[in-house]
């Protein structure tokens, strides 16, 4: 392997890493708000408190062993699983057209889902991908790179309406693919 995708298979790993531990810490502070979060997800009853204890320890533990590269390449698969279940919750939300906060970093970073909450996860799955130190981890780490930018782009106020609706209207998107 190349020393370019060495490297970045070791920054993508620690940026993963930092990525999951920066959120469970943040969802364990605020513990009843993220049940507040997970409630408006659909998922509740009466274990909604250890359902969100579970998440935010599974994410601190694993963005601990993300960040000391421990268990390679176990826990990057662990954190790919990960995000693609939280990205199809938020697809599924995102379909029913159901507006309510990403609850991804806590409290900390209240937002309301969009389709920039995806393309966040997919520049984090790219970069999960990447850490996997393949021989593809150097263009991966620039293809997690490209759509972090692209996320955060679309997050922006600049491409938000006044009332807070995104102005690319993922249900045009969606039902252009049903057509």
């Amino acid at each position: 392997m190349t020393t370019f995708a060495a490297t970045s298979a070791n920054v993508s790993g620690l940026l993963l890493g930092a990525v999951f531990l920066f959120a469970g810490i943040a969802k364990f502070i605020r513990l009843s708000d993220f049940s507040q979060t997970l409630r408006s997800f659909g998922i509740g009853g009466r274990w909604v408190h250890l359902v969100s204890l579970i998440v935010a320890a599974a994410e601190i533990g694993l963005g601990f062993v993300l960040v000391f590269g421990l268990l390679q390449p176990w826990a990057q698969a662990v954190a790919i699983l990960m995000l693609a279940v939280f990205s199809a919750l938020v697809a599924r939300l995102l379909a029913k057209r159901v507006r309510t906060n990403c609850g991804c970093m806590g409290s900390l970073n209240p937002e309301i889902i969009g389709v920039h909450t995806i393309v966040r996860n997919l520049s984090l799955t790219l970069a999960g991908l990447a850490s996997i130190a393949s021989p593809f981890s150097g263009i991966l780490s620039i293809a997690a790179s490209i759509a972090f930018l692209l996320s955060v782009l679309l997050s922006s106020r600049a491409l938000h309406r006044s009332d807070g609706v995104e102005a690319i209207d993922v249900h045009d998107a969606a039902d252009m693919w049903r057509h």
